[in-house]
C-alpha cells in the first residue's frame, strides 16, 4: 500500500522516527545493551534496533507517538509476526552456526517515545518465536 501523504508530511514522520530510534538505542545503552544493528532490511520488513547483552539478545520495536498509550497499541499481531519473521531471518543470516540464539535468550521488546515523557520500555513485549530456533 502506497503512502499518500504530502512529501513533507512523509519525511517528518521519517525524521520523527529516527529521532525515536536514537532515543531508544540511547535507552538500551544505558541499560547495558551494546547495539548490534539499527534499521536492518529483512524480507517481510525492517527490524528497528537490534542489540544485545551477556545474556539477551534483544529485536526491539521502536514507536513514536503522541502519547505512550498510542504507542501501545501500535504493535498490532500482524506486526509481531512480521516482526518474528525478520528476526528468523535475521539470525538465519548472522547467527549461521546458531551459537548466538543457543547461547542467549532471545527477545522482542518495544520502546515507545512520546514528546514530554522518558521513552518507555517493554521487555518482552511480544513472544519472539512459537518454537525453538
Amino acid at each position: 500500500m502506497r503512502d499518500r501523504r504530502p512529501a513533507r508530511d512523509r519525511r517528518q514522520a521519517y525524521d520523527r522516527g529516527l529521532e525515536a530510534e536514537n532515543e531508544a538505542a540511547a535507552l538500551m545503552e544505558r541499560l547495558g545493551f551494546t547495539e548490534i544493528a539499527r534499521r536492518a532490511k529483512m524480507p517481510g520488513g525492517e527490524l528497528d534496533l537490534i542489540v544485545e547483552d551477556a545474556e539477551s539478545l534483544v529485536f526491539v520495536e521502536v514507536k513514536a507517538r503522541t502519547t505512550q498509550a498510542d504507542g501501545l497499541e501500535a504493535v498490532s499481531p500482524r506486526q509481531q509476526a512480521r516482526i518474528r519473521s525478520g528476526l528468523l531471518a535475521w539470525l538465519a543470516k548472522h547467527d549461521e552456526d546458531g551459537q548466538r540464539a543457543a547461547n542467549k535468550s532471545v527477545r522482542c521488546d518495544v520502546v515507545v517515545v512520546a514528546p514530554g515523557a522518558e521513552p518507555l520500555h517493554i521487555p518482552n513485549a511480544f513472544p519472539a518465536h512459537s518454537g525453538d530456533f
